[in-house]
Protein backbone atom coordinates (compact mmCIF):
# COMPACT_ATOMS: atom_id res chain seq x y z
CA UNK A 1 0.00 0.00 0.00
CA UNK A 2 1.21 3.51 -0.69
CA UNK A 3 0.77 6.76 1.20
CA UNK A 4 -1.18 9.67 -0.23
CA UNK A 5 -1.23 13.28 0.89
CA UNK A 6 -4.61 14.95 0.52
CA UNK A 7 -4.41 18.52 -0.72
CA UNK A 8 -7.41 20.75 -1.23
CA UNK A 9 -6.83 22.89 -4.37
CA UNK A 10 -9.83 25.13 -3.65
CA UNK A 11 -8.41 26.08 -0.27
CA UNK A 12 -5.55 28.35 0.73
CA UNK A 13 -4.43 25.71 3.20
CA UNK A 14 -3.51 22.09 2.77
CA UNK A 15 -4.82 19.20 4.79
CA UNK A 16 -1.55 17.86 6.14
CA UNK A 17 -2.88 14.37 6.73
CA UNK A 18 -1.36 11.20 5.29
CA UNK A 19 -3.52 8.10 4.76
CA UNK A 20 -1.89 4.70 4.93
CA UNK A 21 -3.89 1.48 5.08
CA UNK A 22 -6.85 3.26 6.62
CA UNK A 23 -4.89 4.89 9.44
CA UNK A 24 -4.21 8.62 9.64
CA UNK A 25 -0.80 10.08 10.31
CA UNK A 26 0.25 13.70 10.62
CA UNK A 27 2.48 14.75 7.70
CA UNK A 28 6.16 15.22 8.36
CA UNK A 29 6.35 18.37 10.46
CA UNK A 30 9.98 18.93 9.46
CA UNK A 31 8.91 19.23 5.82
CA UNK A 32 6.18 21.70 6.71
CA UNK A 33 8.70 23.72 8.73
CA UNK A 34 11.06 23.77 5.72
CA UNK A 35 8.20 24.95 3.51
CA UNK A 36 7.46 27.74 6.01
CA UNK A 37 11.10 28.83 6.04
CA UNK A 38 11.19 28.81 2.22
CA UNK A 39 8.05 30.94 1.97
CA UNK A 40 9.23 33.54 4.49
CA UNK A 41 12.62 33.67 2.71
CA UNK A 42 10.85 34.24 -0.61
CA UNK A 43 8.73 37.00 0.95
CA UNK A 44 11.88 38.61 2.38
CA UNK A 45 13.45 38.63 -1.09
CA UNK A 46 10.29 40.23 -2.46
CA UNK A 47 10.40 42.87 0.28
CA UNK A 48 14.01 43.65 -0.69
CA UNK A 49 13.08 44.00 -4.36
CA UNK A 50 10.04 46.17 -3.54
CA UNK A 51 12.27 48.39 -1.37
CA UNK A 52 14.79 48.71 -4.18
CA UNK A 53 12.06 49.64 -6.68
CA UNK A 54 10.10 52.03 -4.42
CA UNK A 55 12.75 53.45 -2.09
CA UNK A 56 10.94 52.17 1.00
CA UNK A 57 9.69 48.82 2.26
CA UNK A 58 6.06 47.80 1.79
CA UNK A 59 3.81 49.11 4.54
CA UNK A 60 2.15 45.70 4.65
CA UNK A 61 2.47 42.43 2.77
CA UNK A 62 -0.50 43.19 0.51
CA UNK A 63 1.67 45.84 -1.21
CA UNK A 64 3.60 42.90 -2.69
CA UNK A 65 0.65 41.63 -4.75
CA UNK A 66 -1.81 44.49 -5.21
CA UNK A 67 -1.86 48.12 -6.30
CA UNK A 68 -2.01 50.42 -3.27
CA UNK A 69 -1.10 54.01 -2.45
CA UNK A 70 2.32 52.74 -1.39
CA UNK A 71 3.05 51.21 -4.82
CA UNK A 72 2.28 54.50 -6.62
CA UNK A 73 2.81 54.33 -10.37
CA UNK A 74 5.12 51.30 -10.19
CA UNK A 75 2.39 48.79 -9.55
CA UNK A 76 3.65 45.27 -10.10
CA UNK A 77 3.07 41.92 -8.44
CA UNK A 78 6.10 40.67 -6.53
CA UNK A 79 4.48 37.49 -5.21
CA UNK A 80 1.23 35.56 -5.48
CA UNK A 81 -1.16 36.39 -2.64
CA UNK A 82 -1.13 32.72 -1.58
CA UNK A 83 2.56 33.16 -0.76
CA UNK A 84 1.48 35.33 2.18
CA UNK A 85 0.07 32.27 3.91
CA UNK A 86 2.27 29.84 5.75
CA UNK A 87 1.64 26.13 5.14
CA UNK A 88 -0.39 26.07 8.39
CA UNK A 89 -2.87 28.50 6.79
CA UNK A 90 -1.99 31.45 9.03
CA UNK A 91 -0.80 34.74 7.59
CA UNK A 92 2.81 35.71 8.16
CA UNK A 93 3.39 38.50 10.66
CA UNK A 94 5.04 41.63 9.26
CA UNK A 95 6.28 44.79 10.96
CA UNK A 96 8.31 47.75 9.67
CA UNK A 97 10.02 49.98 12.25
CA UNK A 98 9.12 53.69 12.21
CA UNK A 99 12.32 54.65 10.37
CA UNK A 100 11.56 52.08 7.66
CA UNK A 101 15.00 50.50 7.95
CA UNK A 102 14.19 47.22 9.67
CA UNK A 103 11.52 44.69 8.79
CA UNK A 104 10.59 41.83 11.12
CA UNK A 105 8.54 39.09 9.53
CA UNK A 106 7.83 35.42 9.94
CA UNK A 107 5.58 32.67 11.18
CA UNK A 108 4.33 31.82 14.66
CA UNK A 109 4.15 28.12 13.74
CA UNK A 110 1.16 25.82 13.67
CA UNK A 111 -0.41 27.22 16.85
CA UNK A 112 -0.23 30.83 15.58
CA UNK A 113 1.22 32.00 18.93
CA UNK A 114 4.63 33.48 19.73
CA UNK A 115 7.09 30.94 21.11
CA UNK A 116 6.84 27.19 21.02
CA UNK A 117 8.77 24.12 19.99
CA UNK A 118 8.51 21.56 17.22
CA UNK A 119 5.65 22.37 14.85
CA UNK A 120 4.77 25.41 16.99
CA UNK A 121 8.30 26.86 16.60
CA UNK A 122 8.51 30.43 15.30
CA UNK A 123 10.38 31.30 12.10
CA UNK A 124 11.57 34.92 12.20
CA UNK A 125 13.45 37.00 9.62
CA UNK A 126 15.04 40.32 10.58
CA UNK A 127 15.67 42.28 7.40
CA UNK A 128 17.61 45.53 7.05
CA UNK A 129 16.19 47.52 4.14
CA UNK A 130 18.77 50.32 4.26
CA UNK A 131 21.81 50.06 2.02
CA UNK A 132 25.17 50.16 3.80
Amino acid sequence: MYDTVQLHPDSTTADHTVRSEGRLFEANSDLIQIMTEARVTNLAQSVRQFTKDHGEPPRNLSDLWSCTDNTKSKCTSYVDRKASLEPWGNGFFYHVDQAGGVVVMGSFGRDGKAGGEGVDRDVVVLLSTKED
